[in-house]
């Protein structure tokens, strides 16, 4: 988790502009992108591929950064979204 927290801390500190539209980032708005989506996979993603709710509301409750769904299929969550306030970070 640290290290997450570490990654979010630089995409929410770097010079991309704030965001109010929802942008997804990706590794073209800045490498560390990447690392995230691997990290927030590991950390909210079972190896059934359910996430880990728990896991995800301390990352809410006590570091601020909400996870919502993105795709779902009948069989539930496809991919997830992390909201920072550069933009959304789409894994899983």
């Amino acid at each position: 988790m640290n290290r997450l927290l570490e990654c979010l801390k630089t995409i929410d500190e770097s010079t991309l502009p704030d965001d109010d539209d929802d942008i997804r980032l990706d590794a073209t708005d800045h490498p560390i992108v990447d690392e995230i989506e691997f990290i927030a996979t590991q950390l909210f993603i079972d190896d059934e591929g359910s996430p880990k709710f728990d896991e995800m509301d301390t990352l809410h409750k006590v570091y601020g950064y909400f996870i919502y769904p993105g795709e779902l299929d009948r069989f539930g969550w496809v991919t997830a979204c992390l909201r920072t306030k550069k933009g959304i970070i789409v894994f899983g």
